[in-house]
């Protein structure tokens, strides 16, 4: 599992309030269940059942990680990107879709 898959669910479930079912983070339920069950397996994920349904719950150590993405987003967010490369600075069309 790639290490962009792994940060992707977590952020999704973070997202979802640290809670989700399969079907909340792929409409490809057994995809969704392949990635669930890899986090399983590292500590980031663990099952809790609510009546005959699965839900997918962040333990302590997934929520670090979800705070720890939360935090990089903000700070590359925040990061000032400099001057634009000419292609995007003299395009008339990007200018034109700017008031769309």
């Amino acid at each position: 599992m790639k290490t962009s898959d792994i940060v992707d669910v977590v952020e999704k479930m973070g997202d979802l309030g640290g809670k989700a079912f399969p079907s909340s983070i792929s409409t490809n339920t057994k995809y969704a269940m392949e990635k669930i069950v890899k986090l399983e397996e590292l500590g980031l994920v663990k099952e809790v059942r609510v009546g005959k349904r699965r839900v997918y719950e962040l333990t302590g150590k997934g929520l670090r990680i979800y705070g720890l993405i939360r935090e990089i987003r903000e700070i590359v967010k925040e990061e000032p990107r400099g001057e634009e490369p000419v292609f995007v600075k003299n395009n008339p069309w990007l200018k034109a879709l700017e008031g769309v």
